[in-house]
């Protein structure tokens, strides 16, 4: 109920220009209560992009045994409501991409919650090969997975604010995941090969 004013809010006048009182008020709550919630007003449009985070990390850390960190990740990606499957995600793709371009504060806040993540993914797949969270192959895994969710979420927001909907729009996201997990792919299967020969 709360969160779902405050967007209303925010797609009709703009993130900047509402306030947390506006929400509060808007809800019919005192902003005391918005803010036992939501910690910020950013939380206000992000705090649902944390749980499909977290949900995420989850997926691949309890994968099935034989089965890669990409591989979890792009079944998980190909799943998610979130990324064109819902009915409405034309509208709503559309609305987040116009509310979140106009705010320097949710573009950076949205970076900031990728970084966040990608290095909290560099110290699971760390933890299962033994490496240092901070060495270049689990840092660059963990960046260019997250790297292949940016291109998903932008190429989803262009196309929806490109007026494209339904089946087109599922289309267009499902083959522009599977492309982007394929370039990930072969740049982790060339690098393991290229480790291999520097061993023998």
């Amino acid at each position: 109920m709360i969160s779902e004013t405050a967007w209303h809010l925010f797609v009709d006048r703009g993130f900047e220009q509402v306030t947390v009182a506006d929400v509060a008020r808007a809800a019919d709550f005192s902003e005391g209560t918005v803010f036992n919630y939501f910690r910020t007003k950013e939380a206000l449009v992000f705090d649902g992009k944390e749980t499909f985070y977290a949900s995420m990390l989850d997926a691949i850390g309890t994968r099935d045994a034989g089965e890669s960190a990409i591989a979890a990740f792009g079944r998980f990606m190909l799943r998610q409501p979130d990324h064109a499957l819902a009915p409405d995600v034309g509208e709503v793709g559309a609305e987040s991409a116009r509310v979140v371009a106009a705010s320097p504060v949710l573009l950076a806040r949205e970076s900031e919650l990728i970084d966040t993540y990608a290095h909290l993914l560099a110290e699971l797949l760390a933890q299962e090969t033994g490496a240092n969270p901070g060495d270049p192959e689990p840092l660059t895994a963990a960046h260019a997975l997250m790297g292949v969710h940016r291109t998903i979420l932008y190429s989803i927001r262009r196309a929806a604010v490109a007026g494209q909907r339904g089946q087109s729009l599922t289309d267009m996201a499902a083959s522009c995941t599977n492309r982007a997990l394929a370039i990930v792919s072969k740049g982790l299967a060339d690098y393991a090969a290229s480790a291999e020969g520097a061993a023998e």
